[in-house]
């Protein structure tokens, strides 16, 4: 019955998604017609997307990337739009790579935590990019940007596109906006120079992985293709009286019973991976994307650990930064699984050739 309704609401969205369709052509047309001329900066762009609505991993992959610039000595800035950010302001310095200027609020939660992350490489957000890059450049002495969800923003020329796909997405099934998932057709892949598929677990279902890559090398024959999966490394937790995180191995989670909740995209995966690392997930609730916590919020979720018999709350880091106050003041404590990124294979060359470059 469930699917019967997806088909019929798929199909009331189908002309809004053409619509949708014929606009980011127009778009894209705009540009290559040179009716608008894309910016250009002096120093490398390297981009990091997808064309589905979030759930890709591009976090944690810009969080892996720009720690690898800074270990080679790098000064990166990541350049994002803020997404659900509550600050009105045309842009907001998150951190300037020695210290955190703004609170997760006003960043949005995903360049907070970049931010947390990489405390050495400078984070901005604002819708305009080109804006954002010459802060970076001129003022903070940036040397190289990474567009956090920087695809579809073809306003700034970029060196070097990355693609997410993730493993567990049916691409071939999907539709535009609003009856899909998908911001562009299949046929977009050929803006791309790195073609990365997302989430590859451990064993894979390699007849997946084969149409997947037969997807990439149609539309965009002249992309590398590689493969990435993420894997739970650490717990986080507030430090007291500090805006840091605290780390710990997966032991301490071990045998104790949890109460698991999430904001993303697609919050299965999120709750299948606790329970593949052997978590003792008790009961679980998720939000949408980007979901800010409400007081009322975090007593419901301590309501329902409590009538699970919970010893603990469990989230991801993209929720924990928006946590901080409820971390500290809990009943329960209130841990994030950190995820470690894995490169199967080799990287992208043009991001070994930067990496071994060292231009600084």
């Amino acid at each position: 019955m469930t699917l019967d309704l997806d088909k019929k609401l798929k199909s009331l969205l189908k002309p809004a998604s053409y619509a949708y369709g014929l606009g980011a052509y127009c778009r894209l047309q705009v540009y290559a017609t040179h009716i608008l001329k894309q910016s250009s900066v002096n120093i490398p762009v390297i981009s990091v997307g997808n064309l589905t609505v979030g759930g890709t991993g591009k976090t944690p992959l810009t969080i892996d990337i720009a720690r690898q610039f800074v270990a080679a000595g790098y000064r990166p800035a990541i350049l994002s739009r803020g997404y659900k950010r509550k600050s009105k302001t045309a842009h907001v310095i998150v951190s300037d790579g020695t210290t955190i200027k703004a609170s997760c609020e006003d960043a949005g939660d995903e360049p907070f935590l970049i931010a947390l992350r990489v405390p050495e490489a400078i984070v901005i957000v604002g819708s305009r990019r080109i804006d954002t890059a010459k802060i970076a450049i001129e003022e903070l002495k940036a040397n190289i940007l990474i567009l956090d969800d920087g695809f579809q923003h073809i306003a700034l020329r970029r060196d070097h596109d990355i693609v997410l796909l993730d493993y567990n997405e049916d691409l071939t099934d999907d539709a535009l906006l609003p009856a899909g998932r998908l911001r562009e057709p299949l046929a977009a892949l050929n803006r791309a120079n790195s073609i990365l598929i997302t989430k590859v677990p451990a064993k894979p279902d390699l007849e997946r992985l084969e149409r997947l890559g037969a997807i990439a090398h149609r539309h965009a024959p002249k992309s590398s293709l590689g493969l990435i999966s993420f894997s739970p490394n650490h717990v986080s937790s507030w430090q007291a009286e500090s805006r840091l995180f605290n780390t710990a191995k997966l032991d301490i989670l071990k045998g104790r019973k949890a109460y698991a909740f999430c904001a993303l995209a697609k919050s299965n995966p999120f709750f299948m991976l606790l329970k593949n690392a052997g978590l003792n997930i008790v009961g679980q609730k998720a939000f949408a994307d980007h979901h800010w916590y409400s007081e009322k919020d975090c007593q419901k979720l301590l309501t329902e650990a409590e009538k699970c018999s919970a010893e603990l709350l469990l989230t991801t880091e993209k929720d924990l930064v928006k946590l901080e106050q409820f971390a500290r003041t809990s009943s329960k404590p209130l841990y994030a699984i950190g995820l470690t990124t894995n490169w199967i294979g080799p990287k992208p060359v043009y991001l070994t050739t930067l990496l071994t470059q060292n231009q600084l």
